[in-house]
């Protein structure tokens, strides 16, 4: 398989096709597409490569996903597709059908610092996969406070605790009472104003979940208050951000923090 001499546009063609490939007709159906050559035909164009190499990209990946159709089975997976396989594979569906639709649509937003990121990051030798990233001290300081919060009885849960910070579940601690449970993410900023960050794997796991629960700490630096907020993601309008590592999160800006809060007051 060539794989030298790649062209951005390959590269970014590269990411639709592994959607493609992983989400099969449930992405033609999102992105507007009747059938995959019609899909082929306008990401080639709108990427400026041709539609048959967008097809033989599906079709590295295909052996991979479970669809109907075997791909090119006989051959292993050459370095990009390695590289786009290791940076891509853990998005969710939602948070990947966005950003391949605004690399298709959006001719302005392919040359913006997160895509230039996203390039940079294909172009590089492939590393070992990471586990889970390490929580910034606000964070950790947000999360410790929580638990100490919790056992006294400052906040307003009952019950036991769970910590599922190093499980990669979405949420920080899970908390039981009787038949019930609740899901608790914990973010801190370290002011009274800030944005918080969601992963994408913690905004999914909120997502349409009546029992998750954003616990807020505002002002850690001096006098820590914990603000609440019951089924985020019915709450909040993110934006979604993607970082270099092209792990997409979700930003909630502090206005928004700050007007829901006084909206239930």
């Amino acid at each position: 398989m060539h794989e030298a001499g790649m062209t951005d546009g390959s590269r970014l063609a590269l990411v639709a096709a592994f959607y493609l490939s992983k989400f099969d007709t449930e992405a033609l159906v999102r992105l507007g597409y009747a059938t995959f050559k019609d899909a082929f035909a306008d990401i080639g164009q709108q990427l400026g490569v041709n539609p048959h190499s967008v097809k033989n990209k599906r079709d590295d990946f295909d052996p991979i996903f479970s669809n109907a159709r075997a791909g090119w089975h006989q051959r292993e997976l050459g370095p990009s597709r390695l590289k786009a396989l290791h940076l891509l594979d853990d998005l969710s569906f939602d948070a990947l059908t966005g950003f391949v639709t605004d690399l298709i649509r959006d001719p302005t937003y392919r040359q913006s610092p997160e895509v230039m990121d996203v390039l940079d990051a294909l172009k590089r030798e492939r590393r070992e996969k990471r586990g889970f990233i390490p929580r910034g001290a606000t964070g950790r300081m947000a999360e410790e406070l929580f638990v100490e919060w919790f056992q006294k009885g400052r906040t307003p849960f009952r019950g036991t605790i769970e910590d599922r910070r190093e499980d990669g579940c979405g949420y920080d601690f899970l908390i039981k009472d009787g038949d019930a449970a609740r899901f608790v993410e914990v973010k801190g900023v370290a002011d009274r104003e800030g944005g918080v960050l969601f992963t994408d794997k913690e905004w999914q796991t909120a997502h349409g979940n009546a029992e998750y629960n954003l616990a807020l700490f505002v002002n850690l630096r001096e006098t820590p208050e914990l603000r609440v907020f019951s089924n985020p993601s019915l709450l909040l309008t993110p934006r979604r951000t993607v970082s270099l590592s092209v792990r997409i999160g979700w930003q909630v800006s502090a206005q928004q923090l700050v007007s829901e809060e006084h909206a239930h007051e």
